[in-house]
């Protein structure tokens, strides 16, 4: 059962969850608890999962906390492979992604700064069409982002990696 979210804790298990097939979202702290100034949510990635294609924020700025496993990232032109207690920074306007390398869960803790991105992972739960053709363009538009979808088959094959439908 879910407990109720204070204005000053979340339980370990409270917040408000999503489930995208690719990556799971918990939702600790949004862009109204911030007063718009950062939101933080703890990503959960199936073994062997492309999270996201490839991408750029025009307004946000991403930082990621492995909690569990590993976290293998593109960012920019480089590839990282993040361990447990690593912590990885990618800018906004740079293009960037990340999935799961290992064979066990991946959690990281999410930093999103200006908040407000966060509302994206939840529109998609609640209409997974929404990532798909003239629906995900509008999404991308709304959200300021640069989608390179191409890149889900060239990472997949390169990692060895799936990338769940939904």
């Amino acid at each position: 059962m879910m407990q109720t979210v204070s204005r000053r804790l979340v339980p370990v298990d409270g917040g408000e969850t999503v489930d995208l097939g690719s990556l799971g979202a918990r939702f600790l702290l949004d862009t109204a608890g911030s007063q718009g100034r950062v939101s933080i949510v703890e990503h959960w990635v199936p073994p062997r999962t492309l999270a996201a294609p490839l991408h750029r924020h025009s307004r946000e700025d991403e930082y990621s906390l492995v909690l569990k496993g590993r976290m293998g990232a593109r960012v920019g032109e480089r590839t990282l492979e993040a361990n447990s207690g690593d912590f990885v920074l990618k800018p906004r306007n740079e293009w960037h992604t990340f999935w799961n390398p290992g064979d066990e869960e991946c959690r990281l803790l999410e930093i999103i700064s200006p908040g407000g991105f966060e509302e994206l992972f939840k529109e998609i739960a609640l209409d997974p069409k929404a990532m798909a053709g003239d629906a995900a363009a509008a999404l991308d538009a709304k959200y300021g982002l640069d989608v390179d979808y191409g890149s889900i088959e060239r990472l997949c094959l390169e990692h060895r990696l799936a990338f769940p439908d939904h």
